[in-house]
C-alpha cells in the first residue's frame, strides 16, 4: 500500500544487480515464462506487466534504489525471446 504495509508473495526467478564502486546502480530482473505464445508475445507481455511493476517496487524499496534503474524483462521459454516489459 502507500504505507508501505504489504504482505508480498511470489519470487523473482533472476535478478542482476550493478554496482559501481561498490554502489547498486542498477539491476535487471528476468521471470521466466513457460507460455504458449500462440495469440503473440504482445497480450503475455500486457497480461505480465503488473506482475513484474510490482517486483520492481519490491526491489526497489529493497535495495534502495529509484526504480527507473531496475529493468524488467520476460524470458519466453517456448520461443526463446526475453522481452522488455
Amino acid at each position: 500500500g502507500e504505507d508501505g504495509d504489504a504482505l508480498w508473495t511470489g519470487a523473482m526467478d533472476r535478478v542482476v544487480i550493478r554496482r559501481k564502486d561498490g554502489r547498486i546502480v542498477s539491476a535487471d530482473i528476468i521471470d521466466h515464462k513457460t507460455d504458449d505464445p500462440a495469440g503473440g508475445l504482445e497480450p503475455l507481455i500486457e497480461q505480465y506487466r503488473s506482475q513484474m511493476e510490482s517486483y520492481r517496487a519490491v526491489l526497489a524499496h529493497q535495495l534502495d534504489l529509484d526504480p527507473d534503474c531496475i529493468r524488467c524483462r520476460l524470458a519466453f521459454l517456448r520461443v526463446g525471446e526475453v522481452r522488455d516489459v
